[in-house]
């Protein structure tokens, strides 16, 4: 099946702004794997590449999904408030775009049209105030006040590359990634944990600073001695008809976390 790919023609101008920020940590990424096909072996420049890449999309806020559809059932944390899940595809979005002060729901519905892929077609999403996920107010989306992650300190570790071609339109590209997350609490805040304490003997070993050594680890593969906090199977496609990696932006289109 080919996938409806096309979203809204017009982006806000902070969804713009947020993809040229990105254009970077996609080509590296994508230039990478654009013409690897099969189950790929792992190395340290795709894990360096991946790390960029996933903090760019803003990974550790991914609703489960399973297309753009899925985003008009009620399931996961959507269903124990009563929503839909476009609860978490809003949150999701002032997330990546990095929100402060508010969007309208229509630049809402071209940024969830652009990131997230449809099976069939993109019917209009529903609007409508998301408690503990998003404010909505007269037409416009406010973010719920809460506390942020620092994404310095966010690190994710690419375990398992899976990319094949659609079946029918050779230019789309499947591309399945596993993945795992880490995090590392400022100790000058926090007091240090089992994370911190293992980075701080790494990063003593290494004679760097803490974050440095993170960055290394990721690279080297050597941070899955730690238990992740989390971890990620997902599916994103990428239109490679444009011939250019700065150009490609890809849409989920599938995403499972535990």
């Amino acid at each position: 099946m080919v996938f409806l790919m096309a979203a809204c023609t017009e982006k806000t101008d902070s969804f713009k702004q947020q993809q040229n920020t990105e254009q970077e940590a996609n080509a590296t990424f994508l230039e990478n794997v654009v013409n690897m096909r099969g189950n790929i072996k792992i190395t340290p420049a795709l894990r360096k590449s991946f790390n960029e890449f996933a903090k760019a999309y803003c990974w550790v806020y991914l609703p489960d999904m399973d297309s753009y559809e899925s985003f008009f059932e009620s399931t996961h944390y959507a269903d124990s408030y009563g929503y839909p899940n476009f609860a978490d595809a809003v949150f999701y979005v002032l997330k990546y775009l990095d929100v402060q002060n508010k969007i309208s729901e229509d630049d809402m519905q071209t940024a969830v049209s652009a990131l997230f892929a449809a099976k069939n077609k993109y019917e209009p999403m529903i609007h409508q105030n998301y408690p503990k996920f998003a404010k909505y107010e007269n037409g416009y989306y406010l973010p719920w006040p809460e506390g942020e992650r620092d994404s310095n300190r966010e690190f994710y570790l690419l375990t398992g590359l899976d990319i094949h071609q659609d079946e029918k339109n050779t230019k789309l590209l499947y591309i399945t990634v596993n993945l795992q997350n880490y995090y590392f609490n400022d100790t000058n805040v926090y007091e240090a944990g089992e994370y911190e304490k293992w980075l701080a003997e790494k990063a003593q070993e290494m004679d760097i600073e803490a974050l440095e050594a993170a960055h290394k680890l990721i690279v080297s593969g050597q941070i899955s001695e730690l238990k992740p906090l989390r971890e990620w199977k997902t599916t994103i496609i990428v239109d490679t008809s444009k011939n250019n990696s700065h150009a490609l932006s890809p849409k989920f289109l599938f995403s499972s976390s535990y």
